[in-house]
């Protein structure tokens, strides 16, 4: 009975959950030893460090990963760092396989004038500021002005928000970090303003979270009722409405007719109000907003301004002839390249977004991922009449697991009428040779997501044949290679590059 030696590295939902689909996945003949390794000295990753800490009940999903240590062949490796403690060579030669599940620990620039000013801060880096988390221990938070603006419309600003408006007392017997805490309760914040820059239609908060706003024993909670009254008269022309939708609405109503205590504290959301600029002197002492305005939403609700929202819900629910619905009539309004700039990216960019908040959704990156694969792949060989007299070479380098974005380029030149040869995923050096000695391709493109992935002996060890094809490298990875562009050697910039090269390989 062969047993599969497998290093996770990454003790978060990520890592976790990965280890629980091989655990599953266990048969008499086939066996997983599992070891994963952990940077900090705790696993659980943003369970532990980027869920609210008054809001325990959102940490319960500890209890599975609990479950997922106690099975045998199971072991913990923590305080260890890949890169120095350890290297990524050390664990291929240790290992038959190796996950890396490390997770995105930056926050997203606004892009807008004075955003580096002193007293601007990311979430990702004040949420584990309050949650203990040793990196951020020392974060600088300044906390002495009267007013703070959170920009955002999803759980992670109300978790912000909530936090900043709240009476620290209330947060006396949770964990929130002791340093943290002192600070909070030196604060002079007292009002605490929520900014989306889209209507309450389609902003990101749930319903529980909203509804325990009125809760708050020492702070008053305000939505404009004028906004959610225009925000129902517009869903009311939609054929279909979404029941996360009309909860979410209702939650706001609530908010909005909810009798005020009169405190000293407040909490407002606003909505239609887009940043444009930060004002100050060293740090910003004022925000400049656009105020935005909703036209009208399409009466069909999968034809709705908002596609990529719903979309999004979609997803969450596994909903699967839905989001092929969706994406097949996107397909055939607006092509497979447009699709994917303008909704599918920001769909999976959506997902990961919801993976950082919640440190869970593996098992929807995988699904949707799956989904996608099935729609781009459905015109790939079925091409009549080709452009191409020779099919183009496209593929992912040695050790590339990431094949999706290879398999959009695919799709958009099948769309174009020019035939590819798709070998996917991890494609051995050997192979890529035997297909370009048979085949003779115009052009040959190669994907690499990793940069640990992007060797240059790989390029180097293709066959000469004549006439000699054009080598295009495409992908994060190959940026901080060490393979020089030349003639027939292009680094392309983007899927339309991609295939502008591609098109003029073919016109050679």
């Amino acid at each position: 009975m062969p047993t599969y030696k497998i290093a996770i590295v990454g003790a978060g939902p990520a890592g976790y959950f990965t280890a629980q689909a091989l655990q599953k996945a266990q048969t008499e003949e086939l066996v997983f030893a599992i070891d994963m390794i952990e940077r900090l000295p705790t696993p659980w990753g943003l369970v532990r460090s980027g869920v609210a800490p008054d809001h325990p009940k959102i940490k319960t999903v500890s209890k599975v990963f609990e479950k997922i240590a106690k099975e045998p062949n199971f072991r913990l490796f923590a305080n260890v760092e890949l890169g120095k403690d350890i290297s990524l060579k050390d664990l291929r030669d240790q290992y038959d396989a190796v996950v890396l599940a490390t997770g995105a620990s930056r926050g997203r620039k606004l892009g807008i004038p004075g955003e580096d000013l002193t007293n601007s801060l990311s979430a990702a880096d004040f949420v584990p500021w309050y949650n203990s988390h040793p990196d951020y221990v020392n974060t600088e938070v300044d906390l002495s002005s009267d007013t703070a603006v959170v920009i955002g419309a999803g759980n992670v600003a109300m978790d912000v928000a909530r936090i900043l408006a709240i009476d620290p007392t209330e947060l006396d017997p949770t964990d929130v970090a002791d340093h943290a805490l002192v600070k909070l309760k030196q604060s002079n914040i007292r009002t605490v303003i929520i900014c989306g820059r889209r209507g309450p239609e389609h902003a990101a908060f749930t319903a529980p979270e909203l509804r325990d706003l009125p809760k708050l024993e020492n702070t008053d909670v305000y939505i404009d009722s004028k906004q959610i009254q225009d925000a129902e008269s517009r869903i009311a022309a939609l054929s279909e409405i979404e029941k996360d939708l009309k909860n979410n609405l209702e939650a706001m109503r609530l908010i909005a007719d909810h009798s005020k205590k009169g405190v000293e504290r407040k909490l407002e959301i606003k909505f239609l109000a887009a940043p444009i600029e930060f004002k100050g002197n060293n740090k910003i002492e004022e925000v400049v907003f656009a105020q935005n305005k909703v036209e009208k939403l399409i009466q069909k609700s999968e034809d709705q301004c908002d596609l990529v929202s719903l979309l999004f819900k979609s997803t969450l629910k596994f909903d699967q002839g839905k989001i092929e619905k969706i994406i097949r009539k996107s397909i055939s309004d607006i092509g497979v390249e447009q699709t994917w700039v303008e909704v599918i990216s920001p769909l999976l960019i959506l997902v990961g977004d919801e993976w950082v908040r919640t440190g869970t959704g593996i098992e929807i990156e995988h699904f949707l991922s799956e989904v996608l694969r099935k729609i781009l792949s459905e015109n790939l060989g079925t091409i009549s009449r080709p452009k191409n007299s020779r099919p183009v070479l496209l593929a992912c380098v040695e050790n590339e697991m990431h094949s999706l974005a290879l398999l959009v380029l695919a799709a958009v030149l099948a769309e174009a009428r020019i035939e590819c040869i798709f070998l996917g995923a991890r494609t051995p050096q050997s192979a890529l040779n035997q297909v370009i000695i048979k085949s003779a391709p115009p052009a040959i493109f190669l994907w690499a997501q990793l940069s640990e992935n992007a060797d240059h002996k790989y390029v180097k060890s293709m066959p000469s044949i004549r006439p000699a094809p054009r080598v295009l490298l495409g992908g994060p990875g190959w940026k901080t290679s060490k393979v020089a562009a030349s003639n027939k050697l292009v680094m392309t910039e983007g899927l339309r590059d991609a295939r502008e090269q591609i098109i003029e390989a073919l016109a050679v």
